[in-house]
């Protein structure tokens, strides 16, 4: 928000974590970060002064960069620098995250499983990977040491195989998966099944229509757990 000067970020809370057990107003927590919705098992929560944050709960914090850095720090959220990732799929969506990636300096690999659409990524994308093949083609992800990988991206158009194919990083050790979906139903299901983040491309245009419609001083609309909670800038 305000043109990044002010970032909302969800950070899941472990057994040890200092904020466990604690009402909100007892929290010490920097001065310039407001601790907005607690997520317990997939139901939001807008916390009062009374309200204690238990394990497993998943906070959302706002508050500026610096801010925020540091309450992760205290709160022992860990944070990792993507510098390798891999990613499935041939579609726009996939082509444009590629291109992003390797525009911030990422190392990139694009498994992807038509001939024609490697050629053709291979000869778009300058300094990306392209390998043809199956997403779920446990020997090939073995051979190209996807389990050392910061990501993994489905982004095909088929939701199962996405799915599968995160899941199958995941059981050989990539610890961050994002996986796209078609059906806006099937994120938190995607999520409750060990994919990191499921994003649904139709939540999110809706959210932006939804934007537009509203007008006036409406500037930006995110939507938590399917529609539970909205931020609003204003």
């Amino acid at each position: 928000f305000a043109d990044g000067k002010i970032q909302m970020r969800r950070v899941k809370l472990a057994e040890d974590s200092p904020l466990v057990g604690v009402a909100v107003r007892e929290l010490k927590i920097p001065s310039n970060v407001l601790i907005t919705a607690i997520d317990r098992d997939h139901k939001v929560i807008v916390p009062g002064g009374d309200d204690m944050c238990q394990v497993g709960d998943e906070v959302l914090v706002l508050g500026d960069e610096k801010g925020v850095a540091a309450f992760e720090k205290r709160v022992g959220a860990e944070t990792t620098s993507v510098r390798d990732v891999m990613l499935f799929g041939a579609g726009g969506i996939a082509a444009q995250v590629a291109e992003m990636l390797r525009r911030m300096r990422v190392g990139v690999r694009m498994i992807v499983p038509l001939r024609d659409d490697a050629e053709a990524l291979a000869a778009r994308l300058d300094g990306v990977t392209i390998l043809h093949g199956d997403g779920t083609d446990l020997k090939l992800l073995r051979e190209e040491r996807v389990g050392e990988c910061d990501a993994y991206l489905g982004l095909s158009d088929q939701d199962e195989v996405n799915l599968m194919s995160c899941q199958l990083a995941r059981t050989l050790g990539v610890e961050r998966t994002v996986a796209l979906v078609q059906k806006p139903d099937y994120v938190s299901l995607y999520e409750q099944l060990g994919v990191s983040v499921a994003v649904s491309p139709r939540l999110l245009c809706a959210n932006s229509i939804l934007s537009i419609v509203r007008g006036g001083s409406v500037h930006r609309i995110a939507s938590i757990e399917e529609g539970q909670a909205e931020v609003v800038e204003l």
